[in-house]
């Protein structure tokens, strides 16, 4: 099986529907072997949060040295990226593999007359497969819908299983009150196990009270009380914690904005306490973790220039959390809104909720199948807000308001986590490239290069060179027509001359410490493997490369020789360089 059958095979999967219940999937499950039953498992289910709660604990368990794999649903950017190893999407290689391999048993079972499995069970019996091959060290699965009659409920002993925070959404499976939600949410919880919850309304904390102790189950609830905000702004947060059981947190710095991810981050500690007697984890990884987690389309920047936000904000609970932030941090700023919805979710609450504050709101249909039209849309919207216009897509709805927006105004971008794979150009460039100059590894080394060259004559290694390589190298790309991405020419201009901190302390070549740097720092900002290899390559050659040759490393060695300025240089006549290797040319 190639890869488009792959997806031909899963693809049509989706005609089977959805369907709650267990039947099929423990089926299944039993003629795979039941790879479920050897894994450490943490389940998790809830409305808002399960997402970030599972990134913050898979930030931690990476920085521990451990091995996380991470089942999630739907993908935002691939479809690879529903199965997950340290933030390592499953190959195409792999994912042929297993499908081939479940391909054949649903085949079977449809023989023996039972139900075709659905999209959902297929990919759950693959992430179980596949961790268990890999040989992860803790799996964390995240529920489909609801938790009771869902495919990932045939774990028979997580290790622990942790319920987020619970609100209305998918009324029509799962209940009309916010107590018989919580039931079926509550439906993860085995026999014995710990369970660790969310501060929910007192309502729903009881549902979960009650089934913790029908199944004989320790349960404990975020110290809401315990939490201490320290500090918010657009580049992060930080709060310190008390835990319910008295382990103080004096100070917790988080990427993810809004005033629910220190919620989210505090139920990820309370079930990083339970679970520690399996792993070995220090504070300092704990802490490491955090700071440095990914979790795209959460209340995500993605310009400056004016300020873009994008939100995945699907339900009204979704909805309350982004207007929190938005008080919070713009009430003197002109807020346009770009959104679209789904077709089946609660979009007039939401829109109830969020359009108050919105100086001007255009609508747009996502890429998804079961999308709002945007003039269904905006008839809604013009029920609660004056201003509307409607458009076609987003991408070209963002380029246009960006066009006519002021300096000062903030762009939400909202409605629906269908955007984020629309936006996936623009999100991948701008985050990972973001996340390079504020990990911590580069500021430290930068700061310590400025220092040690602090009485340098000669051309210096700051972040004005930097920049100029990458413009000039991005320049010479275009006219080439090569295919390679801004992101991947600015962040190896970044650090291609990091590596000479260790040079002048160490003696060691800076094109090699460079390269050493870049890869841990590229890991840490998501860059794939072959992303890695591609840079690193680039920074250990560029001091020695054929001009002549087409290749991005040699384009990046003219570039950087014409960054420097040798015709002006008042150290010229002391400069070590070669003659042949100055730059006495402004144009090439």
């Amino acid at each position: 099986m190639n890869y488009e059958e792959a997806m031909n095979f899963i693809q049509n999967t989706s005609k089977f529907g959805s369907v709650l219940g267990l039947d099929n999937i423990k089926e299944l499950l039993e003629r795979l072997g039941n790879p479920q039953d050897q894994l450490k498992v943490v389940h998790i289910a809830g409305t808002n949060g399960k997402g970030s709660t599972l990134a913050f604990l898979a930030g931690i368990f990476r920085e521990s040295g451990y091995r996380a794999g991470r089942y999630v649903s739907p993908a935002s950017f691939c479809y690879e990226e529903r199965f997950r190893i340290n933030e390592e999407n499953i190959s195409k290689e792999d994912l042929c593999f297993y499908m081939e391999k479940i391909k054949k048993i649903s085949d079977e079972m449809v023989r023996d007359g039972m139900s075709h499995p659905t999209m959902f069970e297929i990919e759950t019996a693959l992430s179980f497969l596949y961790f268990l091959d890999k040989k992860v060290d803790v799996v964390l699965l995240e529920t489909g819908m609801g938790g009771r009659l869902d495919a990932t409920n045939v774990v028979k002993k997580p290790i622990a299983v942790i319920i987020a925070s619970i609100g209305m959404d998918h009324m029509q499976f799962l209940g009309d009150t916010i107590e018989k939600i919580a039931a079926e949410k509550a439906g993860i919880i085995k026999e014995g196990c710990p369970v660790i919850s969310y501060n929910n309304q007192e309502s729903v904390n009881e549902v979960i009270k009650e089934k913790a102790k029908e199944m004989h189950c320790k349960v404990t609830f975020v110290n809401s009380e315990g939490i201490r905000v320290l500090s918010e702004s657009l580049n992060g947060e930080s709060f310190s914690y008390r835990s319910s059981d008295g382990r103080w947190y004096e100070k917790i710095e988080i990427p993810l904005l809004g005033r629910h991810q220190i919620n989210n981050a505090a139920l990820a500690l309370e079930a990083l306490n339970t679970i520690r007697n399996y792993y070995c984890i220090s504070e300092f990884q704990t802490e490491d973790g955090l700071r440095k987690t990914i979790w795209r389309g959460r209340i995500e920047i993605l310009e400056k220039d004016p300020l873009v936000i994008c939100d995945g904000a699907h339900n009204p609970d979704g909805a309350k959390s982004l207007l929190n932030f938005l008080q919070n941090n713009f009430t003197n700023r002109r807020l346009i809104y770009i959104m679209g919805v789904l077709s089946d979710k609660d979009y007039e609450q939401m829109i109830q909720i969020l359009t108050p504050m919105a100086a001007k709101v255009y609508t747009v249909a996502p890429d998804n199948a079961r999308a709002l039209s945007s003039k269904d849309l905006a008839e809604c919207v013009r029920k609660y807000h004056h201003d509307v216009e409607e458009r076609q897509r987003l991408k070209e709805c963002l380029e246009e308001v960006k066009q006519q927006a002021d300096k000062e105004d903030v762009i939400i971008i909202c409605g629906t986590l269908s955007f984020q794979n629309e936006l996936k150009w623009r999100i991948e460039t701008v985050e990972r490239f973001q996340k390079i100059v504020w990990h911590e590894k580069y500021k430290e080394t930068y700061e310590r290069l400025q220092q040690l060259e602090i009485d340098r004559k000669f051309c210096g290694h700051d972040i004005e060179h930097f920049l100029s390589v990458a413009r000039i190298s991005y320049l010479m790309i275009l006219e080439k027509r090569l295919p390679v991405s801004k992101d991947i020419i600015y962040a190896t201009a970044l650090l291609h001359d990091l590596g000479r901190a260790d040079q002048y302390e160490k003696g060691i070549s800076h094109e090699e410490a460079g390269a050493i740097l870049a890869e841990e720092i590229l890991t840490d900002c998501g860059y794939t493997r072959e992303e890695r290899k591609f840079m690193t390559d680039t920074i250990l050659r560029h001091r020695d490369m054929k001009e002549e040759s087409e290749s991005f490393a040699s384009i990046f060695y003219r570039a950087d020789k014409l960054s420097r300025d040798c015709i002006h240089c008042k150290a010229r006549q002391e400069c070590y360089w070669p003659e042949e290797k100055k730059n006495n040319k402004y144009i090439y």
